[in-house]
């Protein structure tokens, strides 16, 4: 997910210059609320990986430059919306989600938002999808616990001072996951690891080597929560 910006950092509803996901294709941005959103397909090695989100970005940027041509993109994860702009969209375009996700910490949970529309912020992530097929909800529990303790700390520290901590207030928060059929969609990285290359390549393939480690349950070597 990310975010397009216009001369004055004032967000450009992606609803604006983007269709919505269906029909939806690889790396075919389309618009999920305020920001815009695409997909990869990870095949061969990280590098195509990484090739794969700066083509996504690439369009991105493109579609929004067609509608603004002083867009430009912003790896902010949370971006104040004026209200005039959110009190004149539709309940389609500001609503929040599409599906909901699940944590392994039972105490832990977003802030609910009943009226979407009286929030006046969104958030952008850049969540991580492990293709490891369908395993037990104790397997799942391990990995993402893996990866919180591993690429979760590390991830603290990388991005002090770049990160809003507004958003894992709602959404994003350590544990956050989903399970789709192909695996886990782990939730909490945010699209601070758009903002560079080295950055992406980091994000992913700690996620992916500390995801591993929960799988084989090698977890004793960390400590895990």
């Amino acid at each position: 997910e990310i975010f397009a910006v216009d001369e004055e950092g004032v967000v450009i509803p992606a609803w604006t210059y983007l269709d919505d996901k269906k029909p939806s294709g690889v790396e075919r941005p389309f618009w999920d609320g305020f920001q815009a959103e695409f997909t990869i397909t990870p095949e061969l090695c990280m590098g195509w990986v990484v090739d794969g989100l700066q083509r996504g970005l690439r369009a991105t940027l493109a579609a929004a430059r067609a509608k603004n041509p002083k867009a430009r993109l912003t790896s902010a994860s949370v971006l104040d919306v004026p209200q005039a702009m959110m009190l004149a969209s539709s309940a389609e375009h500001t609503q929040l989600g599409c599906a909901p996700s699940v944590n392994v910490y039972e105490d832990a949970k977003g802030i609910f938002v009943p009226d979407p529309k009286r929030l006046s912020c969104r958030f952008a992530g850049c969540h991580v999808h492990l293709g490891i097929g369908r395993q037990d909800p104790d397997v799942i529990t391990r990995i993402v616990k893996a990866i919180d303790a591993i690429y979760g700390i590390a991830s603290v520290a990388m991005f002090r001072g770049l990160e809003d901590p507004r958003r894992r207030k709602f959404y994003g928060m350590c544990g956050e996951y989903r399970t789709p059929p192909h695996g886990i969609e782990y939730r909490v990285p945010s699209s601070i690891s758009l903002c560079h290359p080295a950055v992406a390549n980091l994000v992913f393939d700690l996620v992916r080597c500390t995801a591993g480690i929960g799988l084989r349950n090698q977890s004793d070597a960390w400590i895990v929560p």
